[in-house]
C-alpha cells in the first residue's frame, strides 16, 4: 500500500526525535530532510519518504522527489532482495536530485535541501519548454524528478557538460508511484535528456539461482 502524503501533518507526527530528519521553514516553503542517518534513522516508510519532502506556507504538499533508497546490501544481506520480482533497471546518475516545485507563483528548482545553487543552476539549463511543462504537471498533481550533472557538481563521476535528465515523475499525492514513461508527446516536450532505460526485466529467473551467485 502506497503512502498518502498530502500535507505536513500526514508526515511530521510520525517522525521521530533526533533521527537526523528535521523540519525546515524558508521564505514561502517548508522542507522535511534528513541531515544525517543513524541506525534507525529510516526505520518506517514514511521517514523513507523524508528526502526533501516540499510543503507550501499552509501546509500542503507542493513536491515529492523519490524516495530514500540504499545501496545493495546497505540495509539487508543481498540474497534476501526479491530478486524473483521483475526490476525496472535505470542508468544510476552522479548529481544533484531536482525537483521543481511553484513558490509564490513561481517556478523553482530545488535540490534536497531547498532552494540552492544547485537549483538555481539546473532552472538556468532548462529550456521554456521544459519549464511550462514542469508546471503544467505541478499545477496536475504531479511532480516531474530530474537529475543535474555537470563539471561544476561532480560528486564522484566526473561530466562534461552541464545537463538535466528526467528520472521519473511522481504523483504530488495521493498514492507517490513512481511513473515512467516514454510517450512520445512528452518526450517532445520535455527537450532534456531521459534517464537511459536498461529495461523491464527480472534480474534472476529464480531466487535460488540467485542465492547461488552470492554464495559463489
Amino acid at each position: 500500500m502506497e503512502l498518502v502524503i498530502d500535507s505536513l501533518e500526514d508526515v511530521l507526527p510520525h517522525i521521530v526525535p533526533d533521527t537526523g530528519i528535521i523540519h525546515s521553514e524558508h521564505d514561502g516553503y517548508s522542507v522535511l530532510n534528513y541531515v544525517y542517518s543513524m541506525e534507525r534513522t529510516f526505520d518506517s516508510a514514511i521517514a523513507l519518504e523524508c528526502r526533501g519532502l516540499k510543503f507550501g506556507p499552509d501546509g500542503d504538499l507542493i513536491a515529492r522527489p523519490l524516495h530514500k533508497f540504499f545501496n545493495l546490501g546497505e540495509k539487508r544481506p543481498p540474497q534476501e532482495e526479491p530478486w524473483e520480482q521483475a526490476h525496472l533497471v535505470l542508468d544510476k546518475l552522479d548529481g544533484s536530485m531536482i525537483p521543481p516545485a511553484l513558490v509564490k507563483g513561481d517556478m523553482v528548482f530545488m535540490t534536497r535541501m531547498g532552494v540552492t545553487d544547485h537549483g538555481r543552476t539546473a532552472l538556468s539549463l532548462a529550456s521554456d519548454g521544459l519549464r511550462a511543462l514542469a508546471r503544467d504537471m505541478l499545477e496536475a498533481g504531479f511532480t516531474a524528478i530530474f537529475e543535474y550533472t555537470g563539471p561544476e557538481n561532480r560528486i564522484v563521476v566526473p561530466y562534461d557538460v552541464p545537463e538535466l535528465t528526467l528520472l521519473a515523475v511522481r504523483t504530488s499525492g495521493r498514492d507517490g508511484i513512481c511513473r515512467w514513461t516514454r510517450s512520445g508527446g512528452l518526450r517532445g516536450g520535455m527537450m532534456c535528456r531521459w534517464c537511459r532505460r536498461s529495461g523491464r526485466w527480472t534480474m534472476w529467473r529464480s531466487s535460488s539461482r540467485m542465492r547461488g551467485r552470492l554464495r559463489a
